[in-house]
């Protein structure tokens, strides 16, 4: 469970500063621009997850990454534990926080 523990408090971080971005869009542009923010965000957050299980499941296959058993929670879609998807879930709700917030 280590690698959760490592994960948490990023996905964490993540989270609030999605949540306070989406916030920020609903105040400037209303209720439709803050749907539209989310669906980009979820259709985003999707496709990058496909991608991440798919690509890992092959990189694990082949041999080219391991992850200690004692370590994981036990979770896995394939081969790739649960844990390894949080990155590609908090670099998919951290840039687009950055990124709007830093514009206008």
């Amino acid at each position: 469970m280590i690698y959760l523990y490592i994960s948490l408090p990023f996905l964490v971080v993540a989270i609030v500063m999605a949540s306070c971005s989406v916030v920020k869009e609903h105040k400037r542009g209303g209720a439709e621009a803050k749907r539209r923010q989310l669906w980009i965000l979820g259709t985003v957050t999707v496709s990058v997850l496909i991608l991440t299980i798919f690509f890992d499941n092959l990189m694990i296959w082949a041999g080219l990454v391991g992850y200690n058993d004692d370590k994981r929670m036990g979770w896995q879609l394939g081969q790739v534990p649960v844990e390894d998807l949080f990155y590609a879930i908090f670099v998919t709700l951290l840039v687009p926080a950055l990124w709007k917030g830093h514009s206008k």
